[in-house]
């Protein structure tokens, strides 16, 4: 099935399959104006776009090749990972205002890929849109899961006593 003939359909199938399969905020990314919609009204919509005969297929058969060809490589992965431990929320932030403290984001179109990828999701807050990101700590925890720096430590267990480490040779 070639690239679907809607654009925004299209970049939501692309977002959703780049981050782990989150619909709404894949949503949020195919339809920017989405960003002033309440969450429910979002994860309708975005069910209702993720059950699409085209949209299905689509993303089967995206998921098809990357399993084939093995495009999400290890260290591609952990590349993705690097990247995404370097977002900040200062990267999405345009500036602040001083007096009441609402945050001014800068335009999603203006995102790098690594914003992109560090973004879990986007909603209406009370002072206007609430955005979530993965931090240093998620990526640095995967990363650590994937190389193995987290694998427990094997040790021996012997029935030495205390005494027996106290003796001198």
């Amino acid at each position: 099935m070639p690239i679907l003939k809607n654009q925004r359909h299209e970049k939501a199938v692309q977002a959703f399959l780049s981050n782990g399969g989150n619909k709404s905020a894949a949503y949020r990314i195919g339809y920017p104006s989405s960003l002033k919609w309440k969450e429910n009204t979002v994860w309708t919509n975005a069910n209702a776009l993720f059950n699409r005969t085209e949209v299905v297929s689509r993303v089967q058969e995206l998921q098809k090749k990357l399993e084939k060809k093995e495009i999400l490589s290890k260290e591609a992965i952990l590349e993705d990972l690097r990247e995404i431990a370097t977002v900040t929320i200062r990267d999405y932030v345009e500036s602040i205002d001083p007096l009441t403290g609402i945050v001014k984001y800068k335009d999603i179109n203006t995102w790098t890929k690594a914003m992109d990828r560090a973004c879990t999701g986007i909603k209406p807050g009370r002072n206007g849109i609430e955005l979530t990101i993965y931090g240093v700590k998620y990526a640095y925890d995967r990363i650590s899961k994937m190389v193995g720096y987290d694998a427990p430590i094997k040790t021996e267990i012997t029935d030495t006593t205390l005494a027996d480490l106290l003796k001198k040779d």
